[in-house]
């Protein structure tokens, strides 16, 4: 070991034990000093968030920091290289979708989504139905609205818009879900793509959805990639493709 990877070591050791100590301060906050067994529901946002972080610490150390959803948005937006469709899977009440149509004010953006909400449970608050809504939200005029559930929309959508995906925002939370997007769309997915991830990590359960999705699409596919920004008091990371 040469004396500058001693230095790194010693520094990442040191980042560790600190990290640790602010862990247990915050834990002693949360539910104070104890020995005894917890309520595995009650601690488990905290342990996601733990986990969350060493992930973040291992393979997003470049990725710039956001404090809010709609500051990552717009940041990624910004970090589009190439030309290409743009498409957001997750509608909903329209919020981000009429953010990138504003941005992108020259292209069309493509929303997919139900509108019957979530096709399966996804986490325990969050139950098949879940984000169901009466009526379409109110879009801008440069965004088109594909309804219904992705496995019979995007296979007639792609046959009839051709072009590699410039940016993808991914706002599925479910595995099955992701897994379906990313599965169709995988060769229009490049060099230069930007996805964005609504609900990547820091939740419980964040390894089983969204991000397990990505990471065998990326494996399957010899796919690499970097990650670019993240919100570090919530769920969104976005990668770019290279």
């Amino acid at each position: 070991m040469d004396q500058g990877t001693s230095i790194d070591k010693a520094a990442d050791d040191a980042a560790e034990l600190i990290f640790f100590h602010k862990v247990k301060v915050a834990h002693d906050k949360l539910f104070g000093a104890r020995g005894g067994p917890y309520n595995i529901d009650s601690v488990a946002y905290f342990a996601a968030a733990i986990e969350s972080y060493q992930y973040a610490r291992e393979h997003m150390r470049k990725a710039a920091r956001f404090d809010t959803r709609e500051a990552l948005l717009h940041f990624s937006l910004d970090k589009i290289l190439i030309d290409g469709l743009v498409l957001e899977f997750g509608v909903f009440s329209g919020h981000t979708i009429n953010i990138i149509a504003d941005k992108l004010n020259h292209k069309m953006i493509y929303g997919f989504d139900s509108f019957k909400g979530l096709p399966e449970d996804w986490t325990a608050g969050a139950k098949a139905g879940a984000f169901a809504r009466e009526g379409l939200p109110s879009v801008r005029e440069n965004v088109q609205l594909v309804v219904g559930w992705f496995d019979d929309t995007l296979k007639t959508f792609l046959a009839t818009h051709p072009g590699n995906i410039s940016f993808l925002h991914v706002d599925c939370d479910l595995y099955s879900s992701t897994r379906t997007v990313l599965t169709e769309v995988r060769d229009r997915i490049v060099p230069g793509t930007v996805i964005l991830f609504d609900e990547y990590f820091n939740y419980p359960d964040w390894k089983r959805h969204e991000y397990r999705a990505f990471q065998e699409f990326a494996y399957e596919n010899n796919i690499k990639y970097e990650y670019i920004g993240l919100v570090s008091a919530f769920e969104q990371v976005a990668a770019r493709i290279l």
